[in-house]
């Protein structure tokens, strides 16, 4: 039987002035060539999160350019089939688009979208969440942590996030407030990525 485990997004309290945060939309039809990684691995839901943290996954193999596009996933599968066991009522939820470099100790380091990207996920979303990133102008580097902080709270778990399971998979969690970044591991060699496609224009 497949493991089926669950991420359920709560969303803890907004920290920004509205007037500083840029709200990210769908990328633009166009003819702009790019080149496409994928975090890898079996295609599974997650566990809970912590509703006052950051949850980045380390990317690897980034051509060289600037990030153009990035595809994230929720609410689809076999997650959305068994959200009523989990106490999940969809919602329209805020999150935080966060990219980290690598730092020296292989943890996440330097932030580098100090200002707040914000992103919607709508009540009635199922499936890829497509984010334009072309006006950023962001090059980038070989490796990054790429992932999401939540900015609400709800009274119940409003947004399920797909992953993917890897037994080299690096991801951490931050708590808000804290600088201690704590590597998703839960003894038994359990290891996984968020599941997301980030496009690079050369």
């Amino acid at each position: 039987m497949k493991k089926l485990l669950i991420i359920l997004l709560l969303c803890g309290c907004n920290a920004f002035a509205q007037d500083s945060i840029i709200w990210l939309k769908p990328p633009q039809k166009t003819k702009v060539k790019t080149e496409t990684v994928k975090t890898k691995g079996e295609e599974l839901a997650s566990h809970g999160f912590s509703a006052i943290a950051e949850h980045v996954t380390l990317v690897e193999g980034i051509p060289a350019g600037q990030l153009h596009t990035l595809t994230f996933y929720f609410n689809s599968g076999l997650i959305n089939l068994n959200k009523g066991e989990f106490n999940v009522e969809y919602a329209d939820t805020n999150l935080r688009l966060m990219v980290y470099t690598v730092g020296a100790d292989g943890k996440p380091g330097a932030l580098l979208t100090p200002t707040p990207l914000y992103f919607t996920v709508k009540a009635s979303h199922r499936g890829a969440l497509d984010l334009d990133l072309s006006f950023l102008n962001l090059a980038t580097q070989p490796q990054l942590y790429i992932g999401m902080a939540a900015t609400e709270s709800h009274d119940k778990e409003t947004v399920m996030l797909k992953v993917r399971e890897n037994k080299d998979a690096v991801s951490y969690t931050k708590a808000k407030g804290s600088n201690n970044w704590v590597e998703y591991d839960d003894g038994s060699g359990f290891k996984f990525d968020i599941k997301m496609k980030v496009g690079v224009k050369g």
